[in-house]
């Protein structure tokens, strides 16, 4: 019987990287990005919206969510992982810069036009206002690892409660006399970045000291971005199609089967390569005479790793 045979090894645990979203007041793409270095791992396609920002990734579903932060239609959209199509839930009404979940799952956001934080139905797309006393440009919003929500904006930090909106502390003003854009986001060890857009189309990313304002150049994306999330890639699984053992007359032999993987993940085997993520792959083999041996792995953009197994090969 035709089945599926593979065995998952890790070269290392679940990695974080960034999804990175262009396309201000132009079409949205979206990308995955090195969050250690900033280099580009991959296109995962164009969302089919506008003006998308306000990235954020929903705690347990994982799920990752976007917002209009400038055009209409104003609504909120979730992301395909693997193609990166929006869907549109609903219309918020809403100019949303910057969006962040709480820890409990509730999806906060900053209306920039009505200088107000709400909060989102996720089913409807639908905002509930809670309020505010800020009028910030260049808005960005974040919960800290602690439960503090942080708005900013261009250089100036504030904390503000998530139950009235109003300012609890700030101004801090940011180092490095750089008016920063709308980008503000936590990653899983805590530490708060933020960025600002160049004028050669890319966008440079700092960390950002909560409690002293002090910034710290972290490194350079090559986009524009309009919107960051960080997030985790699971260890990828990879399997081959068919039989162990084939016995054969051709000269050449292809390869099938299917791969999981969140990030571009490259299929090797005797030098021959091909890149896969969710769905089939393929890799069409050179045969000697006698006796094949194809040992099947597989490594993901940040170096997690999968075997997919082994394939015999018999050429008559």
């Amino acid at each position: 019987m035709v089945g599926l045979f593979g065995v998952v090894q890790s070269g290392r645990a679940d990695v974080e990287f960034l999804w990175g979203i262009t396309g201000a007041r132009t079409a949205s793409s979206l990308y995955q990005i090195n969050s250690q270095t900033g280099a580009v791992l991959g296109l995962v396609g164009a969302t089919g919206a506008n003006s998308l920002a306000g990235l954020a990734v929903q705690p347990g579903t994982r799920t990752l969510y976007a917002a209009n932060g400038s055009d209409s239609p104003f609504g909120l959209f979730t992301l395909n992982k693997s193609t990166g199509a929006a869907t549109l839930i609903g219309a918020s009404g809403k100019v949303i810069p910057s969006m962040t979940f709480s820890s409990s799952g509730v999806l906060y956001g900053w209306d920039q036009n009505g200088a107000k934080l709400v909060t989102f139905n996720l089913s409807t797309g639908a905002t509930t206002t809670i309020g505010g006393n800020l009028a910030p440009s260049g808005t960005g919003l974040a919960f800290g690892p602690t439960g503090i929500l942080y708005l900013k904006k261009a250089a100036e930090l504030y904390t503000i409660s998530p139950t009235t909106g109003l300012k609890l502390t700030g101004p801090l003003t940011l180092t490095g006399g750089i008016a920063y854009h709308n980008l503000l986001v936590f990653n899983s060890a805590g530490t708060l970045f933020t960025g600002v857009r160049t004028a050669s189309g890319a966008t440079n990313l700092y960390t950002v000291n909560p409690v002293t304002g002090a910034t710290s150049f972290a490194f350079t994306v090559p986009l524009k971005l309009s919107g960051l999330a960080f997030d985790t890639a699971p260890t990828p699984s990879l399997a081959v199609s068919g039989k162990k053992k084939i016995t054969t007359t051709r000269p050449t032999f292809t390869l099938k089967g299917t791969a999981t993987s969140l990030l571009p993940l490259t299929v090797s085997t005797k030098g021959k390569s091909t890149t896969a993520s969710n769905g089939a792959w393929s890799l069409k083999l050179k045969l000697k005479r006698g006796k094949n041996i194809f040992v099947i792995s597989g490594s993901d953009a940040l170096g997690q790793s999968a075997a997919g197994g082994r394939v015999t090969v018999i050429r008559k």
